[in-house]
């Protein structure tokens, strides 16, 4: 099955980042900076560190990839 890249969006409030809604999970995956890290926050709210914006946008491609053919199956 070929599922969609994520769109993502510029988040402007709480100290910036990305998000990309995944209406297929009613939900979002979410990408922002703290103290020098890259985090994300996947659609069951785990937090992942990442070695930049690249490689969190990328892991997060990747889980929705893997989520949508969970899903669609």
């Amino acid at each position: 099955m070929k599922v969609r890249k994520l769109e993502w969006s510029i988040i402007t409030n709480v100290g910036g980042g990305y998000c990309a809604l995944v209406n297929e999970f009613q939900t979002s995956y979410a990408i922002w900076f703290s103290d020098g890290k890259t985090l994300t926050g996947d659609p069951d709210n785990n937090h992942k560190e990442h070695t930049s914006k690249e490689d969190a946008m990328e892991w997060c491609q990747k889980d929705f990839e893997l989520r949508a053919n969970q899903l669609f199956e």
